[in-house]
């Protein structure tokens, strides 16, 4: 058995317009990364999020969580800092989504971790049940260059799967604190990610990271190379559904739970 989790970053509202529709046909949920200043408005990225229009409303997290979907921490101001986690699982808490324990995905790739450690040994590090980091691999090492601009503008697949071969998680062996993902880009074909899924080994976990999923025709999509087209998404949650007991989605949290 191979696993899956579809997780989006930031708390966007069209995660909820069109993602979760798509996820809902097929019987799946989701993990959605909150942003909490982002959601309530009292934070702005300051380099902007294009493809993002607006953030998800708290009532529209509570319908999501009622369907199942985990929600989870993406600090209060994009940051990956011990107050901002705080802040954002007061506020989390507040809204009535309160859970014993939130996963929490590193808003950032290049993060101190030294402010890691802080975090693992502060006194919230008992409220999170585990960290999602972005892909291992180093983007500045020539193979992986190489193996980028193959996957990119080729769409080779052999190149994908070697690109992203050490970005899933062998869950006899994984790290709480330490779960890398597979980053998906407006570019990357879905036959690949499809590919590549098909090709896990037994018992590895792949987490998904997605931001935006737009239509192809929506004024926002293509104004960054965090989007997805919601027709590229459903073709691979087809894919995903046709592969049956082959590959179980489901979101990071249960996964880690009902694994162990």
């Amino acid at each position: 058995m191979k696993y899956l989790s579809f997780t989006f970053d930031d708390g966007r509202f069209d995660n909820y317009r069109f993602a979760a529709p798509i996820l809902n046909k097929y019987g799946m949920r989701a993990t959605i990364f909150c942003t909490s200043g982002y959601i309530d408005g009292t934070w702005r990225s300051s380099v902007g999020w294009k493809t993002a229009k607006e953030p998800v409303t708290v009532a529209q997290l509570k319908e999501l969580q009622d369907k199942g979907w985990e929600i989870a921490l993406h600090g209060d101001r994009h940051t990956t800092d011990v107050d901002d986690l705080r802040e954002c699982i007061k506020k989390i808490d507040g809204w009535g989504l309160h859970k014993e324990t939130y996963g929490f995905s590193l808003p950032n790739s290049n993060v101190d971790p030294n402010e890691i450690q802080r975090i693992i040994g502060s006194d919230y590090a008992q409220r999170i049940a585990y960290i999602r980091r972005g892909r291992t691999t180093d983007m500045s090492a020539l193979k992986s260059k190489i193996e980028y601009a193959l996957y990119t503008f080729l769409k080779i697949k052999a190149a994908y799967r070697a690109f992203n071969k050490y970005n899933v998680s062998n869950l006899s062996l994984a790290q709480k604190y330490n779960l890398p993902s597979v980053v998906i880009k407006m570019s990357d074909s879905p036959d690949m990610i499809i590919d590549f899924i098909k090709k896990l080994p037994d018992n590895t976990h792949a987490i998904l990271m997605l931001h935006s999923i737009l239509p192809a025709d929506h004024p926002y999509f293509g104004r960054d190379e965090y989007c997805f087209s919601t027709d590229s998404f459903e073709k691979l949650c087809k894919a995903v559904w046709d592969a049956g007991d082959k590959v179980r989605v489901d979101t990071v949290e249960k996964v880690l739970e009902n694994y162990r």
